[in-house]
């Protein structure tokens, strides 16, 4: 580890197509690092798949049974991430679309240095799909920024974005706040104040609706 010097970045960075498309390069090359990083036995770091989505709805129960998430809610998160699952199982696992990620793309977790825009906290970092650094990155985005930002990763990595991969990605990014908060009581006012705008989202997801322009940090704006 080292310290990099600079500035911590906030949300009023990324309001211009240049430095949208410019965070889309540097996820991109940090990806490219990520396809020639040879790490060992003992490198052990989190899997970003099907036991992570089955944790968070674990954790989405035990909002039900503490009555901060109605059983209705329950029904219909438990139905998406059924959904979403399946769609997870029929995807490949090749180098070009999983590796190493960061995993926390934030950007309270981004510094502009005299280098450009450097990554911090790898905390969370671990295997998973390429495209959930982006959907990290695109739920922080303005909604018309949105597309700067897959080019500018499109323009190093010239491979063509699923957009209904990185719904689902953004959805369940969504689900891990949700879930993380579930533990903590001072926020359970917090979940039920925006958890309708979480189930709009399932909704959409559900009935094929495009939603990438729509979704926010809480779920589907209106």
């Amino acid at each position: 580890m080292r310290w990099i010097a600079g500035e911590t970045m906030s949300k009023i960075d990324f309001t211009n197509e240049e430095m949208v498309s410019t965070l889309g390069k540097r996820i991109a090359y940090l990806h490219q690092f990520s396809r020639s990083f040879k790490h060992g036995s003992s490198f052990i770091r989190p899997h970003y798949e099907i036991e992570w989505i089955n944790n968070i709805l674990t954790k989405f129960r035990s909002g039900e049974k503490i009555g901060i998430i109605t059983t209705e809610e329950f029904k219909i998160l438990e139905n998406t991430f059924s959904l979403l699952t399946d769609r997870m199982k029929g995807l490949s696992k090749n180098s070009e679309i999983w590796g190493f990620i960061h995993a926390d793309i934030h950007y309270s977790n981004l510094i502009s240095t005299s280098r450009g825009i450097s990554f911090i906290d790898f905390g969370l970092s671990g295997f998973g799909y390429y495209a959930m650094d982006v959907a990290s990155a695109a739920l922080f985005t303005k909604s018309e920024l949105r597309d700067d930002l897959l080019s500018g990763y499109t323009n190093i990595i010239s491979r063509k974005i699923d957009i209904a991969q990185l719904e689902d990605l953004m959805f369940l990014e969504i689900c891990g706040l949700y879930a993380f908060r579930v533990s903590r009581e001072e926020m359970h006012i917090w979940i039920r104040e925006h958890i309708p705008s979480l189930i709009e989202l399932c909704k959409s997801l559900v009935e094929g609706k495009m939603v990438f322009y729509k979704i926010n940090q809480v779920g589907l704006t209106n």
